[in-house]
């Protein structure tokens, strides 16, 4: 789970970033990463800090060997 804190410290978006082994392939590397629970602070959705987080969520994905991600939302 990732937390982004504002400036003043409170929390203003969070999201949950698993990473899965594929079995298919003997569960080692590559990985898929699994993106789920992305929220935002109702006044500060559409100032672009949702797309960050999952930015940086992908990061952190390809650092650890994924080859595919996956986003699930629902609205």
């Amino acid at each position: 789970v990732f937390v982004l804190p504002d400036s003043t410290g409170e929390l203003c978006a969070a999201a949950t970033l698993m990473l899965e082994p594929k079995l298919l392939r003997g569960g080692t590397t590559p990985l898929t990463a699994h993106i789920e629970d992305v929220v935002v602070d109702e006044k500060l959705r559409g100032s672009g800090i949702g797309k960050q987080l999952i930015r940086c969520l992908l990061e952190i994905a390809a650092e650890a060997g994924c080859d595919t991600a996956s986003l699930n939302c629902t609205p």
